[in-house]
């Protein structure tokens, strides 16, 4: 029996992750989120791995995601203002 292991949420947009098969077998866990303007998504050998690997944070998130916004904001995917309001209203399950 495969053991099951919770995912946890987008680290950058907060929404589900979604599990789906990757070429060659291997399993896939990315963000269900078709607006998170980050592609999140990890591909293991097996499920477990994958979601293993899915749910592995850094210490110190809000520090990457910072370094996240920063980079959509050099691309010109957000605006100071998106950052300001995501600051505010924190970051949820939405389009930026």
């Amino acid at each position: 029996m495969t053991e099951q292991v919770e995912l946890k949420a987008c680290p950058f947009c907060g929404a589900a992750a979604k599990k789906a098969r990757a070429p060659g077998g291997k399993a896939a866990i990315g963000c269900a989120n078709r607006c998170c303007h980050v592609t999140a998504l990890v591909v293991a050998g097996n499920e477990y791995e994958a979601a293993r690997l899915w749910n592995r944070r850094a210490p110190g998130g809000r520090t990457e995601l910072a370094e996240a916004l920063r980079g959509l904001m050099l691309r010109g995917v957000i605006t100071d203002a998106d950052v300001e309001r995501l600051e505010r209203e924190g970051v949820r399950h939405a389009c930026v």
